[in-house]
């Protein structure tokens, strides 16, 4: 199952220098943050190695941590030494291994475990060698594992082909399918799964507690009212909390919460809230600075995804609902900014800032500072005028239809009635009256 030897040395340094996202992964499924229903299940389920489940259905929201889960189910395995009641071992080589695989995603010292991202590029793949080298026996008790993420992406045919493989897995084969929306997966497909679990996001504690955790683990200094911000700021999402958590640890070494606010207000309340007026005054100079300055603070991505946060916060915040993690000062700063925008233009915003290519988000955020929000909302208006006038051309040819049929009925009501005249002015005649009118009668 391994290529060559482990060298656990350069992996420790290596290890060490990941990112906070990485380094504080989950190794284990005791260790992976919530979703306690599901731990048990899977563990009850590993009791007898002679019948596990070999084909697995993981759904949840982006972000919930499908994948890494579905690497911990891998680990737990193929683990050499696993305890029924504790799991895998975590020392065997094959943990060792694994344990760099679940934190960076690198399978190249697991010859027996493959990753495929099953989006529309990676769709168009030839997967008969995967289909080929399924059917070859594993060595020994190691497992071959398959996980396919965003398998909701998979074709019709490649679904189909998908079904022959899962009615009747090869023995010591683990196939685990990932998605966010199983709806898009074929009936007889999810039947086919023998394992479903719709993996969560942490709660708020949950997440907390694992981020005190790994504060403690850095040697960090920290409050719960700064993991709580970030928790929320995170929108709950492990991967993202432990990014933004890394972020203000560089920039003030602390994590305690006038540490946390003073770097988010410096992201939120200076930059992204003169971003938002910059737009809304079609201040072409003033935008484009900004966005430069974005651009070299912080990837252009996760700019994106402050301001759509923060749009969102703002709509439930000017709309009286309380937004747990946000504290005061921030609440009257989304009140003053949103004031001023209309119903229309807070509309428009969310609009264009949802439609943003993120492939081309440099190009696209500068047209957007162009056009501005005003040319989102005229195009709405404008849409709402060609509907209105639809309507209004189509009132016009129905009235025209029916003064139409009006005329053709009182035209056909007076043809009638000229007949009727007609045939009342019909005198019946015999054949004495016609001779006394002056006929005569004509021999053959």
């Amino acid at each position: 199952m391994f290529k060559g030897e482990y060298k656990l040395a350069g992996y420790d340094n290596e290890f060490e220098n990941l990112p906070l996202a990485q380094k504080h992964r989950p190794n284990t499924i005791k260790k992976y943050v919530g979703n306690e229903k599901i731990k048990i299940s899977f563990f009850s389920q590993m009791v007898n190695d002679k019948k596990r489940p070999q084909i697995i259905l993981l759904t949840g929201k982006t972000g919930c941590g499908k994948t890494t889960f579905g690497r911990l189910i891998l680990k737990e395995y193929n683990c050499e030494n696993r305890n029924v009641e504790t799991g895998a071992c975590g020392v065997c080589p094959s943990c060792i291994a694994f344990d760099e695989y679940i934190a960076t995603g690198n399978f190249d010292n697991l010859s027996n475990v493959h990753e495929v991202d099953l989006t529309d590029k990676s769709n168009k793949r030839d997967f008969s060698p995967i289909f080929e080298e399924m059917q070859i026996p594993a060595f020994g008790d190691e497992w071959k594992g398959y996980i396919f993420d965003e398998c909701h992406a998979m074709s019709d045919s490649l679904q189909n082909r998908m079904l022959k493989i899962t009615e009747e897995p090869p023995e010591q084969v683990v196939m685990i399918f990932c998605t966010t929306d199983p709806e898009l997966l074929i009936d007889t497909l999810k039947n086919r799964c023998q394992l479903e679990y719709n993996v969560v996001q942490p709660t708020m504690d949950e997440l907390t507690s694992l981020l005190k955790d790994v504060c403690n683990k850095e040697g960090v200094e920290y409050d719960i009212e700064g993991l709580r911000f970030i928790s929320t700021r995170s929108e709950f999402v492990f991967r993202e909390a432990l990014k933004l958590m890394q972020r203000v640890i560089r920039e003030k070494h602390s994590v305690k919460y006038e540490s946390v606010v003073s770097v988010f207000d410096a992201i939120s309340s200076s930059l992204i809230i003169s971003y938002f007026k910059a737009l809304k005054n079609r201040n072409v100079h003033e935008y484009v600075t900004i966005l430069n300055k974005a651009k070299e603070k912080f990837d252009l991505s996760l700019f994106l995804t402050e301001l759509k946060n923060f749009v969102k916060r703002g709509i439930y915040i000017i709309n009286g609902l309380d937004i747990e993690g946000v504290s005061t000062g921030d609440i009257k700063i989304y009140r003053d900014l949103f004031g001023d925008f209309g119903v229309d233009e807070i509309g428009a915003m969310l609009s264009r800032i949802l439609s943003l290519d993120v492939k081309n988000l440099e190009m696209e955020l500068l047209l957007l500072g162009y056009t501005g929000l005003s040319s989102a909302v005229s195009s709405v208006e404008e849409s709402s005028g060609l509907t209105l006038i639809a309507e209004i051309e189509n009132e016009i040819v129905a009235e025209e239809r029916n003064a139409s049929a009006e005329v053709k009925s009182e035209e056909n009501k007076k043809y009638q009635k000229g007949v009727e005249n007609a045939e009342s002015m019909i005198i019946p005649a015999d054949f004495s009256s016609l001779l006394d009118l002056g006929a005569t009668l004509v021999e053959d």
